[in-house]
């Protein structure tokens, strides 16, 4: 029997579906206490591949930490993956939470370390080498948070970790790219967490078929308490497994460090301009010079009579892109910061009654 037909007024309804506003981010406890970041230093385990912070997060912060998270609405994988997708099978929660993401970002030691702005510990590469390294300049981390818990039984298969395409909130937000993943691992043997080994398989090196060289031996990331993994991801990931948990519970934080490019630059309507980064607003064009510690130029190429420069921390250009409504940023926003953000910082240089320009020194951003 057919249904009965629907009165006019019940077929000409429409339901609107909306989707459910996003939930509350988590009340984060505070990131303290913290190590001093001048005991703190990066550790390359494999060139260009794997870089470790042991210590970035204390033990007692981990386990306050382990604590709260532990307070959180958890999801269980499914033990069956999608095709294609390597077997995970953990306990997990995500959220969109910039601020925390620039909480761990700059709250901790991790910002000044993979800049090259901390006194000791960095890798002693020069700025082209560190954005070579990293991918590009380097302006947060992913605002995309997850937290995994592994209880005994629970791994993640051999897979690869792919880049995703992210907007970093400002005014105006910034688009960028991730291209390394970050681990923050809060627990280890020390606190009862046995197995759940980061284990990376390097590809083989090319060689001819006949040879009898083995395949290069794995290479095993040990759980440390408050220990940060970075390894890269995207086109250059290594293939890599999270073991079982043989006993305890493995809690890892995950993010990526997130990088801008001259592409990405562009659509901020950013120009490039012979080593030079011009920014464009209706009030303040900014000039981005080199050499990084000397007195700064604008290029010949744009008009310089009557030219105010500044030089300022090469961090400075990523705040550049988040102070301010409309334009983008203000000129006394930027004065105000140089006298506590500036390195080395030269007299001003000035030319009156003639069009202002402020320098930001940063380093150079590949394509």
């Amino acid at each position: 029997m057919p249904p009965k037909k629907k009165s006019k007024s019940e077929s000409s309804a429409v339901v609107k579906s909306s989707k459910p506003p996003p939930p509350p981010p988590p009340n984060w406890p505070a990131l303290q206490p913290l190590i001093p970041a001048s005991d703190l230093s990066l550790h390359e385990l494999l060139p260009g591949q794997i870089i470790t912070v042991p210590n970035l997060w204390t033990t007692t912060l981990c386990k306050n930490y382990v604590s709260f998270l532990s307070s959180l609405p958890l999801t269980t994988t499914p033990g069956k993956p999608n095709k294609g997708d390597a077997v995970r099978v953990n306990d997990r929660f995500q959220i969109d939470d910039a601020s925390f993401a620039e909480r761990l970002w700059s709250g901790t030691a991790l910002k000044n370390l993979v800049l090259g702005l901390a006194e000791y510990g960095t890798l002693d590469l020069s700025d082209a080498e560190r954005n070579k390294l990293w991918g590009g300049q380097v302006i947060g981390l992913n605002p995309n948070i997850r937290v995994y818990r592994y209880s005994t039984g629970q791994f993640f298969d051999q897979h690869y970790d792919d880049f995703n395409n992210v907007v970093i909130p400002g005014s105006p937000a910034m688009p960028a790219r991730t291209t390394w993943t970050l681990l923050l691992y809060l627990t280890s043997p020390a606190t009862g967490c046995i197995g759940g080994e980061t284990v990376f398989y390097p590809e083989p090196a090319p060689r001819n078929k006949k040879s009898k060289e083995p395949p290069p031996e794995p290479f095993v990331v040990h759980l440390e308490v408050g220990l940060a993994l970075l390894h890269r991801h995207g086109a250059d990931c290594m293939l890599h497994e999270g073991r079982p948990v043989l006993e305890g519970e493995k809690w890892v934080i995950r993010s990526d460090l997130c990088i801008v490019t001259h592409a990405q630059l562009r659509s901020r309507n950013i120009d490039i301009d012979n080593k030079a980064l011009v920014i464009h607003s209706s009030t303040v064009m900014g000039i981005v010079p080199f050499p990084l510690h000397h007195h700064c130029h604008p290029p010949r190429s744009l008009p310089h009579s009557g030219t105010r420069l500044l030089t300022y921390r090469r961090t400075i250009f990523t705040e550049l892109l988040t102070l301010g409504d409309s334009p983008p940023f203000h000129l006394g926003d930027l004065t105000e910061r140089s006298h506590s953000r500036a390195l080395n910082t030269p007299d001003d240089v000035s030319y009156p009654s003639k069009p202002v320009y402020d320098c930001l020194v940063v380093p150079s951003i590949p394509t």
